[in-house]
C-alpha cells in the first residue's frame, strides 16, 4: 500500500508541469498506483525468470514505471495543450 502511494507522488511529481485539473492528478495517481501494484505482484517474477535479476526493494515498480508514466502523461498533456497542431 506504501509503494502504490508513494508511486501516485513519483507520476505526479513527474507531470506537475502539465496538470492544470484535479481531476487530472488524482487519475495519473491512481492508474500509477495500480501500475505498481500489478508491477510488483506480476513483473518481479518474471524479471527473475527472464533475465534471472531480482528487484530486492520493488524499485522499479515504485519509481520506475510510476516515473515513465508520469512523463508521458506530461508529453501528451502538453501535446494537447499546444497551440500549433499542424505538426
Amino acid at each position: 500500500m506504501q509503494s502504490c502511494i508513494l508511486a501516485g507522488g513519483v507520476a505526479i511529481g513527474v507531470s506537475i508541469s502539465a496538470l492544470q485539473q484535479p481531476w487530472e492528478a488524482m487519475a495519473l495517481g491512481f492508474t500509477a498506483a495500480i501500475i505498481s501494484a500489478m508491477g510488483f505482484r506480476y513483473l518481479k517474477t518474471h524479471l527473475l525468470i527472464a533475465f534471472d535479476c531480482h528487484d530486492t526493494c520493488s524499485v522499479l515498480s515504485t519509481h520506475g514505471l510510476p516515473g515513465l508514466l508520469g512523463w508521458l502523461a506530461q508529453l501528451v498533456l502538453q501535446i494537447k495543450d499546444c497551440d500549433d497542431h499542424t505538426v
